[in-house]
């Protein structure tokens, strides 16, 4: 980090203790964006401490926690922000990735599920439910998510891939073949 890069971190840092809301989200957000992950999450926290039910600043509080390796942590501050906003899809989207990543089968499912009630257009949860049923070997299920994440974003080439991959389990080769063009 350069010694500019540094003054503005500490500049906004300030501004948080100000109770500048508003620019300490956004430092927290181009700090993270930047791959600096612990000044992210210094400075959310710092923001959290004043304010706890922030739940975009909660969020991102739980993606640098992830990306430091502090699951634990990462895992908290989700479930914080489900409590101060139930509906918030991305919260339990995030939550699921996380869950799955510790093959906690069952809340990943819930998770994913929930994301998928909230914004049923959330193809990126369709994809990562079939990824997780595809683990679990539950074939038909992951083949209707991922066809679901197809139908709700043509683009989402992974899907398309993991369909594949679960049409072959399922022995249904023309159709994986096909998948795969």
């Amino acid at each position: 980090m350069s010694r500019n890069d540094t003054t503005r971190s500490v500049q906004r840092i300030n501004q948080v203790k100000k109770g500048c809301a508003e620019d300490a989200v956004t430092c927290a957000l181009d700090l993270y964006a930047s791959g600096k992950y612990r000044e992210a999450l210094t400075t959310a926290e710092r923001f959290l401490s004043g304010r706890s039910d922030h739940v975009i600043c909660l969020n991102l509080a739980a993606g640098c926690a992830k990306m430091l390796g502090e699951t634990d942590a990462a895992e908290s501050y989700w479930q914080r922000a489900l409590q101060v906003f139930p509906r918030y899809a991305d919260a339990h989207y995030n939550l699921g990735e996380l869950l799955a990543a510790r093959l906690r089968w069952s809340e990943a499912e819930s998770a994913y599920r929930r994301a998928i009630e909230i914004d049923p257009t959330h193809a990126n949860a369709y994809n990562n439910l079939g990824v997780m049923l595809t683990e679990l070997r539950r074939y038909p299920e992951a083949e209707t998510a991922f066809h679901n994440a197809i139908r709700i974003n043509p683009t989402l080439v992974e899907a398309y891939n993991n369909l594949g991959a679960v049409l072959i389990e399922l022995k249904r080769f023309a159709a994986a073949e096909a998948t795969y063009r």
